[in-house]
């Protein structure tokens, strides 16, 4: 198994806006495309469309395997020792935060990472304000990076409960709103 290819394919993922935190199911899945063999009745390999590139001085130890686990190109160029500069400058960068929104007292709170709890009367007028919030905040992390080619996808999920009677899901528990923003660093002359 390689932690590498592991990583490499939860940042395919991640990079959708799917959410990543503590699922077993899909940390056993990301183990068994890296080639781990945990699965012991499937074999699964996850198939890079792009050739995958080592670089920095162990890549020809620990990229290398990847050839024949992932079954996908590997490519260790001339010079991988010192390429490790280049490759963090190619990359693509990514912010991303997660907002939330509570009932309490017959308004609705959003409660932001660096800001102060937000107290709205309506669950609309919350919810946008959330959704503001995160869309403005990942744009502005992307811009202290200097990205360009900047796409913002925000994700809104509701967890309601029922009425008295068990027949509608019309109360909020609780709103999560996940922006996540990616782009390339801008290349200078």
């Amino acid at each position: 198994m390689t932690r590498i290819g592991q990583e490499l394919i939860k940042k395919g993922i991640s990079d959708t806006g799917a959410d990543l935190n503590g699922d077993q199911a899909l940390r056993s899945l990301t183990k068994a495309a890296a080639g781990d063999g945990s699965l012991k009745d499937f074999d699964i390999k996850a198939r890079p469309k792009y050739p995958i590139v080592g670089v920095g001085a162990p890549a020809h130890v620990l990229v290398k395997p990847l050839q024949d686990r992932m079954d996908g190109e590997v490519i260790i160029t001339d010079n991988y020792d010192v390429g490790n500069a280049v490759g963090a400058v190619l990359s693509q960068i990514s912010e991303s935060i997660l907002v939330k929104v509570y009932p309490k007292e017959l308004k609705y709170v959003v409660v932001a990472p660096g800001a102060s709890p937000m107290l709205y009367s309506t669950v609309e007028s919350a919810r946008g304000a959330a959704v503001s919030y995160a869309e403005y905040n990942v744009r502005e992390k992307m811009k202290r990076h200097d990205a360009v080619d900047i796409r913002v996808r925000t994700q809104v999920e509701e967890s309601k409960f029922c009425d008295g009677y068990g027949q509608e899901m019309k109360f909020i528990n609780w709103i999560n709103v996940r922006a996540v923003a990616t782009g390339r660093p801008r290349l200078r002359d």
